[in-house]
């Protein structure tokens, strides 16, 4: 099988897909010769660090380089770096010679000595992060005091290991992910080089999956070059990767906006029908909704009329229920359990009666006796205020306030939304159990909702929410439908499970008590 990424590796600045600010920076010192003597190349996986690393090796030692800085890559140095046989070019694998005595074998002792037939000497330092502190000790003093015409290059993809003392003696250059217009067009020119017709959705596809490594685009590529088919298209390619159609992607978006659930859960059963990973699934989905939550803020046609609120509440659940959905068997519960939750609360909300009229304040009460009249103050005496007689406790307070939360719930909830746009939906499936001394108490059949409320910076938006509309500051408490406002739990039998074996599998009981429910 072809390996792209070995076979079209870049020679040039030019070849290298993105990292405009690093290749210009670069090739700018190769052709004006002031080169300093150490770099550090840090970035994702994949994005072009060890093959610029090479390209510069080649730039600073080529006779015959142009204006502009890149490589000749026919002369006898070029030739060298690019075969692998330059003695002055040394690359080293630091997640393999990680010790101390491998930097003073392999780096120290060889940098004392000039470069045998380069014009300057090369270490190329892979994956550097994993080097011993000692061998980073010992590599420290070189990098204070290099030899003249040596140039030392390190290379990570996790540069915050590295000690603060050998990132300050480098030329620091950080990589970044490539984008996906970008790994489509190359992808497109490596296919016509190879004699493939690849269809536009396929290489979009394979670009949006290896998420901006250009290494893993070519050798997903590669796979499907393996099928030994010159025509690739969606239908071939699902054969090799994990392709959810965008056709049902979309539908099943739409029906989830609609929170049409009988809809909803036929696509998604349609798309586990047809084999698709629903893991994949979810995080299709949302990214569908993250574009359409985008084009409603940009005031697109394209979000067909779905307003911001709803695009950026359904992405937080979806994005949630994606990571769920990793440690769940099977997998599918989590999407399900989304789809039940978020269509429950549109129909709750359709459900929830009137509240009823609020009856008007009883008269105040007449006062039977007469307040005997103050005695003269004497002249020149301050006069005594007047004490405030103590309000009269109403022994249906707490109903009253309850009912007027109720009674003004719609007007709380937009309070809560212009404050925070998925809140509302989440209180969609909330319960309004009681409120008295000043504490609501809002009820959730599931923990995560419980949890999610109960964050500081989610319940204080509804506190402020509810004291916008009421006129009143009102703490909130937020508890299981199967829990007393005490705080003491009563399991529901419907969820009760009970153990038929001795050694339950790991996390089974956190999922049952996440839901509300015990094991007997």
């Amino acid at each position: 099988m072809t390996v792209l990424y070995r076979k079209y590796r870049p020679r040039t600045f030019a070849e290298v897909a993105g990292q405009e600010h690093v290749k210009a920076a670069l090739a700018n010192e190769a052709a004006t010769g002031r080169v300093a003597h150490s770099y550090l190349f840090s970035g994702p996986r994949g994005v072009g660090k060890t093959s610029i690393a090479r390209i510069f090796a080649k730039a600073i030692n080529c006779a015959e380089r142009a204006k502009d800085g890149d490589p000749c890559g026919a002369c006898a140095s070029c030739v060298e770096i690019s075969e692998n046989r330059a003695l002055d070019v040394i690359e080293i694998d630091a997640a393999s010679n990680t010790g101390v005595d491998n930097v003073r074998e392999q780096v120290i002792e060889h940098a004392r000595f000039a470069p045998s037939s380069l014009a300057y000497k090369v270490f190329i330092i892979d994956e550097v992060h994993m080097l011993s502190t000692s061998a980073f000790n010992a590599l420290l003093k070189t990098l204070e005091e290099p030899p003249a015409k040596v140039v030392f290059i390190l290379a990570t993809t996790e540069p915050q290991k590295l000690p603060a003392t050998v990132v300050s003696r480098c030329q620091r250059f950080d990589f970044r992910k490539i984008a996906s217009k970008e790994l489509t067009e190359r992808l497109s020119r490596l296919a016509k080089e190879e004699g493939y017709a690849v269809d536009a959705d396929v290489l979009e596809t394979v670009a949006r999956m290896s998420e901006g490594c250009l290494r893993d685009a070519e050798s997903l590529l590669s796979q499907l070059f393996a099928l030994g088919r010159k025509e690739v298209t969606s239908e071939t390619a699902s054969l090799v990767l994990p392709i959810v159609p965008a056709q049902a992607s979309t539908a099943l978006l739409q029906a989830l906006y609609a929170r049409d659930a009988a809809s909803a859960l036929a696509r998604w059963e349609s798309m586990m029908a047809a084999g698709v990973d629903p893991v994949r699934a979810v995080s299709g989905l949302a990214e569908a909704a993250r574009e359409t939550m985008l084009a409603s803020m940009r005031g697109d046609a394209g979000a067909d009329g779905v307003p911001v609120a709803d695009a950026a509440a359904l992405l937080e659940r979806l994005v949630r229920t994606h990571n769920e959905m990793k440690r769940l068997d099977p997998p599918e519960i989590g999407f399900e359990l989304l789809l039940a939750e978020w269509c429950a609360a549109s129909e709750r909300a359709e459900r929830r009666p009137e509240p009823p009229p609020r009856p008007p304040a009883p008269p105040a009460a007449k006062q039977t006796e007469e307040r005997a009249p103050a005695p003269p103050a004497a002249a020149g005496a301050v006069p005594r205020p007047v004490e405030a007689s103590a309000p009269v406790p109403d022994a249906g307070a707490s109903d009253v306030a309850l009912s007027l939360i109720k009674e003004r719930w719609t007007e709380i909830l937009a309070a809560s939304q212009r404050r925070n746009h998925g809140l509302p939906y989440m209180l969609g499936a909330a319960e309004l159990l009681d409120c008295s001394g000043g504490t609501l108490t809002v009820g959730f059949q599931y923990a995560m909702y419980r949890d999610r409320l109960n964050d500081k910076k989610h319940r204080e938006v509804f506190e402020a929410a509810i004291g916008e509309v009421i006129g009143e500051r009102v703490s909130v408490k937020t508890v299981l439908v199967a829990q007393r406002t005490d705080g003491l739990v009563e399991p529901s039998p419907q969820i009760r499970v009970e153990s038929t074996a001795k050694n339950l599998p790991d996390g089974f009981s956190d999922l049952v008590k996440e839901f509300g429910g015990t094991v007997a």
